[in-house]
């Protein structure tokens, strides 16, 4: 009988398709608040198991194979709430806790958003598509990757393909506009400063590879406002 509380999961890679690959050889470390390092081996189904852990929060630090990065805070397993690369975890007395790591290879995506007369663009959603795949283009409030304030934006890892890199940004009338309609929504601006898909410039991502200095040019007038800063307006 398995000692709780009780950590269980599976950490895989995924490269350039959809299958994903135990990750076999690698190492998954939690590191408490008091420093104290429990470690697990991937075996070669993927899983990795902890018994006896003592409740507490811990910080997930998994070893990666040469070239690949987890990206932490992707979210949950839709179908059953479980953790997708957290960060971190707490563990309660007598508890049973799942989580799934995904590593992908380290590619990255790295720019500026700027207005017109190339002032940065601060706080803007930034969002990516495969470039065969540009759709769900109204659900911008689900995403919550925006520039930091100095118009600049990070995004990996990144699996090899071909992307689109695109930003949401209000402008003053769309501002003023949603005081009274919450349906009114930030314009779209595709890189480099197009508003339509077909015209968005497509970047092209190698294994492990990173395009920096990507530089969108909103056209318009636009305003240093994101998501988070328009539930005063919308609500």
């Amino acid at each position: 009988m398995l000692q709780r509380p009780i950590i269980l999961g599976a950490y895989n890679t995924k490269g350039s398709t959809d299958k994903k690959t135990p990750a076999v050889g690698q190492t998954l470390n939690l590191i408490s608040n008091t420093g104290a390092r429990l470690s697990a081996p991937i075996l070669g189904d993927g899983s990795f198991l902890f018994t006896g852990v003592l409740p507490g929060k811990y910080r997930l630090a998994p070893t990666t194979a040469k070239g690949y990065a987890v990206g932490f805070g992707r979210g949950y397993r839709i179908q059953d709430r479980v953790p997708v690369n957290p960060e971190t975890i707490s563990i309660g007395t007598d508890s049973c806790t799942e989580l799934e790591l995904l590593a992908l290879p380290d590619g990255r995506l790295s720019g500026t958003v700027v207005d017109r007369n190339g002032r940065p663009l601060s706080n803007v959603v930034v969002r990516l598509w495969h470039a065969n795949d540009i759709t769900g283009l109204d659900t911008w409030w689900m995403w919550d990757d925006k520039t930091n304030s100095r118009g600049q934006f990070n995004r990996g890892p990144l699996a090899p393909g071909k992307y689109v890199v695109g930003v949401y940004v209000w402008s003053p009338d769309q501002l003023r506009r949603s005081q009274h309609d919450q349906n009114i929504k930030p314009s779209l601006w595709f890189y480099p400063g197009v508003s339509r898909p077909k015209q968005a410039k497509i970047i092209t991502l190698g294994f492990a590879d990173h395009h920096s200095a990507i530089r969108i040019r909103v056209p318009n007038t636009a305003v240093n406002v994101g998501l988070g800063e328009i539930s005063q307006y919308t609500h």
